[in-house]
């Protein structure tokens, strides 16, 4: 997760501001085992193609102590002209009362 968001957060700074995008794909190679003892993780992304429509970005994932831990690469498509957040409210259809209930197994 830490190796997406790192490129995403750089996919975003190439953007104008409110600019929609969505990640497409994500790949991450595991270098070498990390301990859950608590200590934090540093990633570094960087863009490597900025495209009128897509993104391809990678990202590095450090260890406390400065190992090399994941490398990974993404894509993002760009959606210029959309917003970037919802600006009306989201409403999930009522499904409890469906009258095709009972003809479900």
């Amino acid at each position: 997760m830490l190796a997406g968001t790192a490129i995403d957060g750089t996919v975003q700074t190439t953007l104008p501001a409110g600019t929609a995008f969505a990640p497409v794909d994500l790949k991450v190679y595991f270098l070498r085992p990390v301990a859950p003892d608590g200590r934090d993780l540093m990633a570094r992304g960087t863009v490597i193609h900025r495209g009128r429509s897509m993104a391809i970005g990678t990202s590095d994932v450090f260890d406390a102590d400065g190992k090399k831990v994941a490398v990974a690469t993404g894509s993002s498509v760009i959606l210029p002209g959309r917003p970037a957040t919802v600006t009306t409210e989201l409403t999930l259809p009522d499904l409890a009362g469906s009258e095709d209930d009972e003809e479900r197994p």
